[in-house]
């Protein structure tokens, strides 16, 4: 009795060997290098507008004082009236929410003129090509990044190398997201607090 042997291997049933494509990782790079120049030109702008709303600030609370001390003097003066007592009173709440306007003015022009700049250069510095970013979002001290990357894995190492730098040196990141479309490269959504989570 003859026994007949068939083959059913085939070298063309094996996956294809994904090969690096220097022009994706060139224009993956050109992307990098214009989110962060449109992002220099955003902080710039919100820089120039948060000046100009603390010098306006500053200048209705140097007027306010002024109002006070007048209004004061003619306290001092004269005897006490009901309407001007509470007109003082409310001028000097209305003085005190101005300054803390003032202080939180203040605080945003802080950061807007080094918290963003610092947070451009730790991004460029843990680039390495793997992860590509198409949009940043950073409200009350809490991040969103959106963009690509070539492999699964290429996000966590993204954002380990991140943890190192200057800025983001103990930042926890809450939640992560990864999907993927036809045609289209990984994508990924990165949280670091409560900002709404969308579908990459």
């Amino acid at each position: 009795m003859t026994k007949t042997r068939i083959n059913l291997y085939d070298e063309s049933l094996l996956p294809t060997r994904q090969r690096l494509n220097f022009t994706l990782l060139t224009q993956s790079v050109v992307a990098v290098l214009g989110i962060l120049l449109l992002a220099g030109l955003a902080i710039g702008w919100q820089l120039s507008t948060v000046k100009t709303e603390l010098n306006s600030a500053r200048a209705e609370s140097d007027r306010l004082g002024q109002q006070k001390q007048q209004l004061e003097a003619q306290l001092a003066n004269h005897k006490a009236d009901a309407t001007l007592v509470a007109e003082v009173t409310e001028l000097q709440d209305f003085l005190a929410l101005k300054r803390q306007l003032l202080s939180e003015l203040g605080n945003q022009q802080r950061f807007a003129s080094g918290g963003y700049g610092s947070l451009m250069t730790d991004l460029a510095s843990a680039a390495d090509g793997n992860v590509w970013l198409e949009r940043i979002l950073v409200a009350e001290g809490e991040l969103r990044f959106e963009g690509f990357a070539k492999a699964p894995t290429s996000v966590p190492l993204w954002v380990e190398r991140l943890k190192h730098t200057q800025t983001l040196q103990g930042k926890q990141f809450s939640t992560m997201t990864m999907a993927r479309e036809d045609g289209m490269p990984l994508g990924f959504i990165l949280t670091s607090g409560a900002l709404r989570e969308e579908k990459p």
